[in-house]
């Protein structure tokens, strides 16, 4: 009776062991993975921070420099030679995204420690020249974007009765920034008229214009409403209309397509 009731107490007791065996097993990897992730934090960043920032139309609207600086502002202090343990990935993007130039920042750590930063930069699509002087960008998304020291966008110009930039503009749809920003879309998306168009201009009555690139006329759309047909019909006179003029692009002072059905050709 002794013998069966040793086996017996050390068939029950087996199970338990095990698990403890491997508890202490878990415990010690984890005891491992938490020295290692003390000691990979507390050595530093080696070399210098890779950064490539990705040009838009060939132009950098920031430098390397800039963005070094942004990163060393965040972390408060040089990041190369520091340690891991200090640098915080996440809010180094999160700052330099912050930038007016800077759409989106990837920063990462590779195996040996080095810092790659990888920048997509806004890209401009109209320049603006407000009524007060003021000169801006709107990028692709109608986002502010002031002007660059390091780069000059070749994009359209805006000028005439065009108020101070103001955040929300885009949910003011009767706001001239906004239809500003759907028209300079709207010439984009049109071969055509993208090779045409050099400048809009506010009129006070808030007309819109378009000034070509070639000829000295303006093209007067009014209000942005019924773009399609406004640029069909001057797509058609472009056409029928000036070769049979002997001055062709310089016969007219103004094509106003605001009337419905018409367009007027002022010499």
């Amino acid at each position: 009776m002794t013998k069966r009731n040793n086996k017996s107490s050390l068939a029950q007791a087996s199970p338990i062991i095990k698990r403890l065996l491997a508890l202490g097993i878990v415990l010690v990897l984890a005891g491992l993975i938490i020295s290692a992730v003390d000691w990979k934090l507390g050595t530093r960043v080696t070399g210098q921070v890779n950064i490539n920032i990705v040009k838009v139309n060939g132009h950098e609207y920031i430098t390397k420099m800039d963005v070094m600086d942004i990163i060393k502002k965040e972390a408060g202090q040089r990041v190369d030679n520091a340690q891991l343990g200090k640098i915080n990935i996440r809010a180094i993007e999160s700052s330099l995204e912050k930038d007016p130039y800077i759409k989106n920042a990837d920063a990462y750590m590779d195996a040996r420690n080095r810092l790659y930063v990888e920048i997509q930069q806004h890209a401009p699509i109209l320049r603006i020249i407000d009524l007060k002087g003021r000169q801006y960008y709107l990028d692709e998304d109608g986002h502010f974007m002031p002007l660059s020291q390091h780069a000059v966008a070749r994009v359209m110009v805006a000028t005439g009765n065009i108020p101070t930039f103001y955040e929300g503009y885009m949910d003011d749809k009767e706001g001239i920034l906004y239809k500003l920003y759907e028209l300079t879309n709207y010439i984009l998306n049109d071969e055509f008229l993208t090779a045409l168009t050099e400048q809009i201009h506010i009129t006070p009555n808030e007309d819109f214009e378009i000034v070509p690139k070639v000829g000295k006329h303006h093209i007067v759309l009014g209000d942005v409403a019924d773009l399609d047909e406004k640029f069909r019909k001057l797509k058609i006179f472009y056409k029928e209309g000036l070769p049979y003029t002997t001055r062709g692009w310089t016969a007219y002072r103004k094509i106003n397509l605001k009337y419905d059905k018409q367009v007027v050709g002022v010499k």
